[in-house]
């Protein structure tokens, strides 16, 4: 028996949402070119892609959160 309606689209942005912010948190939290990149080395990144992501500045931040550098 079904008490609640639960719209489960809710819960999909949501989980975008906190998702984005802590990449977004991280992303920050490795401040200097180097740590950046040798972090997404760490993580399967190739290493030109990598050096890339990790030197575009200000305009990383708004990549990175939005998930562009995956595509």
């Amino acid at each position: 028996m079904r008490l609640f309606r639960i719209d489960y689209g809710v819960f999909e942005e949501l989980d975008g949402w906190v998702r984005r912010k802590l990449r977004c948190l991280i992303w920050r939290r490795w401040k200097r070119v180097y740590t950046r990149a040798r972090r997404l080395i760490s993580l399967g990144f190739a290493e030109a892609k990598a050096w890339c992501c990790a030197c575009n500045g200000v305009k990383n931040t708004v990549l990175f959160r939005t998930g562009l550098h995956l595509r």
